[in-house]
C-alpha cells in the first residue's frame, strides 16, 4: 500500500483524497508544479476511493515527476484517506490538501515555514474563496462568501492574520496529530473541524493567514446544492453526537430558522395570533435581510445577485432540514 520507492530526504507530504476527480487533476497539479516551494522537498500522495473515472489515468500523466504516489483507499471517505495518507508519509510536515481547490503559488512554502518558525501552531492554513463554473455556481459562491450566508466563518470572510478555531486543507506537523490521535474515523465531515479543536484542547493554535489563497469549486446545480447542504446538516448534527465539544450554537440557527417557519405554519393553522405575529416579523425580517445582501451582490452581477435572492434561503433551509434529520439519526 505504501511503497516508498523514491527520495528519503522529503520534508513534506501532501496528502490529496481523491474520487471521480478526472475534472480537477489537471488542474490541481499545475498549481501544484507551479509551487515556490522546491519540489525537492515534497513528496504528493494522491489516496483514492476507488474512483471509476479517468483519476488515475489522469494522474499517471504526471508520473515524470517522481514524488507523485497512489494508494488505495477501500473505505472511500476523506477523514479514511487522510489516516491512510498520514501513516504513508514520508515527510515531517502534512499538508492536506483538497482536489476542489487550486492553490496560490506561495502556499506549501508559506505553510511549511510557519510551522518552522511558530511551535505554538498546529496546524495554519488559508482563506477558502469560493468559485463556481455557471450562472448559479457563481451566485452560489456569492451567497457563502457573505456573512448572511455563513455567518462568521473567519477563513470565509477575514482579511486578518488571527488564531481562529479552523482552517480547511491547512498543515501540521506527522509526529503532532499522530500524537493526538489523527482524524476522527467515525466523521465523514466536519473531519477537519473536530480536528482543530481538538488540537486547541491539547494547547495548540490554529493560525488563518489570509494571504494564502485557496481557490474552492462550489456545486453548480439546484440539485446538488440542496444535496450537499442536507449532507453537511446531517453531519453537524451526528457530530454533535459524536463529538460534543464541536457544538457551537450559530451552527445551528439554521435548523432553529427550519423550526421556526414550521412554527409560524402551525401558528396560522391553529390561529395563535401571538405565534403570527412573532413568526411573520422574524420572517420579514429574515427577508429583508435576503434582499439587501442580494442588492449587494447585484452591484457586480445583476443576474447573478437575482439568483441569490433564492439560493440564501434555499441554502439556510437544505442545511437546516439536514440538521432536524440527522437529530433523528
Amino acid at each position: 500500500m505504501c511503497e516508498n520507492s523514491h527520495l528519503n530526504s522529503i520534508e513534506t507530504s501532501i496528502i490529496i483524497p481523491v474520487l471521480n476527480e478526472e475534472k480537477n487533476i489537471d488542474r490541481l497539479l499545475e498549481t501544484i508544479h507551479h509551487q515556490t516551494y522546491s519540489q525537492d522537498n515534497y513528496e504528493i500522495i494522491f489516496v483514492d476511493g476507488g474512483s471509476k473515472d479517468k483519476t488515475i489515468e489522469c494522474i499517471q500523466k504526471h508520473y515524470e515527476f517522481s514524488n507523485i504516489r497512489v494508494v488505495d483507499n477501500t473505505k472511500k471517505t476523506a477523514q479514511h484517506a487522510m489516516n491512510i495518507g498520514i501513516d504513508c508519509a514520508q515527510g515531517k510536515y502534512i499538508i492536506r490538501l483538497d482536489a476542489h481547490s487550486f492553490y496560490c503559488e506561495n502556499y506549501f512554502e508559506e505553510l511549511v515555514n510557519t510551522l518552522k518558525n511558530k511551535r505554538e501552531v498546529g496546524n495554519v492554513g488559508g482563506v477558502w474563496f469560493v468559485e463556481g463554473d455557471n450562472t448559479v455556481g457563481k451566485a452560489y459562491a456569492k451567497v457563502l462568501s457573505t456573512f448572511f450566508g455563513v455567518g462568521s466563518s473567519d477563513f470565509r470572510i477575514s482579511n486578518e492574520e488571527k488564531y481562529v478555531n479552523t482552517v480547511p486543507f491547512g498543515a501540521f506537523r506527522k509526529d503532532e496529530i499522530v500524537k493526538i490521535g489523527k482524524f476522527d474515523s467515525r466523521l465523514e465531515r466536519n473531519e477537519d473541524f473536530e480536528l482543530n479543536l481538538r488540537y486547541i484542547q491539547n494547547g495548540y493554535k490554529v493560525l488563518l493567514k489570509p494571504n494564502l489563497v485557496i481557490r474552492y469549486k462550489c456545486r453548480n446545480t439546484i440539485p446538488a446544492i440542496i444535496k450537499h447542504e442536507i449532507s453537511d446538516g446531517v453531519w453537524n448534527s451526528i457530530s454533535l453526537k459524536l463529538c460534543p465539544y464541536t457544538f457551537s450554537l450559530s451552527h445551528f440557527i439554521p435548523m432553529f430558522f427550519v423550526i421556526g417557519l414550521i412554527g409560524v405554519v402551525l401558528s396560522f393553522i391553529l390561529n395563535i395570533h401571538l405565534f403570527k405575529i412573532i413568526g411573520l416579523g422574524a420572517v420579514l425580517l429574515y427577508l429583508l435581510l435576503d434582499v439587501v445582501f442580494s442588492i449587494i451582490n447585484m452591484k457586480s452581477n445583476l443576474k447573478e445577485g437575482l439568483l441569490t435572492l433564492f439560493l440564501y434561503p434555499l441554502h439556510h433551509i437544505s442545511y437546516g432540514i439536514g440538521e432536524l434529520m440527522g437529530l433523528f439519526k
